[in-house]
């Protein structure tokens, strides 16, 4: 079995993609879930993948076990730490004043931000907001 994962892109301009993404768990671990996709937005816009973007809010609405870890990634050759978020803490980040967090990836930079997870228990869900600015 797997995780539910709903993931909408719900407002998408020239300067910003909101998407919101919902996962219930059955317990499995998520590694290096595609949670924003640089070339379907890009898609989505008419235009040529950039190939990187920026962070500029992360709302996390979780209820997960305590034992819970959420890592957004950069994809990239090798996957580069955006951020860790708390597992049990409602969370609100805003990066517009600084333009956002860029896109730090390396070698093979795809564009994409990605979800790894540990502890994860079978009744844990997530709700993630990411506004995303496409560079």
């Amino acid at each position: 079995m797997a995780n539910t994962i709903t993931n909408v892109r719900t407002a998408i301009g020239p300067s910003k993609v909101v998407q919101y993404i919902n996962i219930a768990s059955d317990g499995t671990q998520e590694t290096g879930t595609v949670i924003y996709d640089s070339s379907a937005v890009a898609t989505a816009l008419g235009k040529d993948d950039p190939l990187k973007c920026a962070l500029v809010k992360v709302e996390c609405v979780p209820s997960l076990a305590a034992t819970a870890r959420l890592k957004l990634l950069w994809a990239a050759t090798i996957d580069v730490l955006a951020m860790a978020l708390p597992p049990s803490v409602s969370t609100k980040l805003c990066f517009e004043k600084v333009g956002g967090l860029t896109n730090t990836g390396g070698a093979g930079i795809t564009g994409d931000i990605l979800l790894t997870t540990t502890g994860l228990a079978a009744g844990d869900s997530l709700t993630l907001i990411l506004t995303v600015r496409p560079y």
